[in-house]
């Protein structure tokens, strides 16, 4: 990439700052075109925003905390035909990653097929549409995880939401009649509450059903009152014992 020398003195080129003078090496982007240069690197680079999350009060950065590793034995209980409930899993020592509020993974379980009821397995290549991942089994409220880094601290499991599956009805199942045929439907749109019988009583241009602006005055200025059980804002008014 040196610049060329030219003449019985061996100059380089004129430049309108360094002159001639060849003391300090000069370098020109020509000589990429010249043959010398046998190899080139192309190099791109893309921009990207850096966000940084800040208190909103202190203006300090938060500091988010990593994943948490934590530990589940699964009972070894038993149903009345003396069949472990938990199956296979009955007395391992599983490992969880708990990821926040409402994130705990590490559940063992398996891919089912709603379409045709047939367990895939616990991986698939192709996910389908009718495909769920279902848990090999549910963690009761109040099973405890272990903290592999501290033996004196233990967590305490609650359940957020859950789901109900539906028992088939068509005779495959013992104990489950086949009701196939016993209903019939005879609704139609016509059953419906007519469009101009609906209200919209948060409209305020239907002046005639318009129930008026949302409440300014809230109990516990609209914070829960209750918390699982818990009252946490009492609206009685105390009252003072003669």
């Amino acid at each position: 990439m040196e610049c060329r020398k030219n003449g019985e003195d061996q100059l380089y080129d004129s430049h309108p700052v360094y002159g001639t003078a060849t003391g300090t090496k000069r370098y020109c982007s020509y000589q990429l075109w010249g043959g010398s240069i046998q190899t080139s690197y192309s190099i791109s680079l893309e921009a990207r925003p850096s966000y940084s999350l800040k208190s909103f009060t202190t203006g300090v950065a938060v500091t988010i905390d990593p994943p948490k590793t934590l530990y589940y034995t699964v009972p070894e209980t038993l149903d009345a035909d003396e069949v472990a409930i938990f199956g296979k899993d009955a007395g391992k020592r599983i490992r969880l990653d708990y990821r926040g509020h409402g994130e705990l993974g590490g559940i063992p379980g398996f891919v089912y097929d709603t379409k045709t009821g047939e367990e895939i397995g616990e991986y698939v290549n192709e996910w389908k549409q009718d495909y769920r991942y279902i848990s090999r089994f549910t963690m009761p409220d109040g099973s405890v995880l272990e903290d592999p880094t501290d033996d004196t601290v233990t967590y305490k499991v609650k359940a957020l939401d859950g789901e109900e599956w539906l028992t088939k009805a068509d005779g495959s199942i013992a104990g489950v009649a086949d009701l196939r045929g016993r209903y019939t439907y005879s609704g139609s749109k016509s059953d419906l509450v007519a469009n101009d019988l609906l209200i919209a009583p948060g409209d305020s241009f239907d002046t005639e059903d318009y129930i008026g602006l949302p409440p300014t005055t809230l109990l516990n200025d609209g914070e829960p009152s209750v918390i699982h059980g818990d009252v946490i804002f009492d609206p009685t008014p105390a009252t003072e014992t003669p």
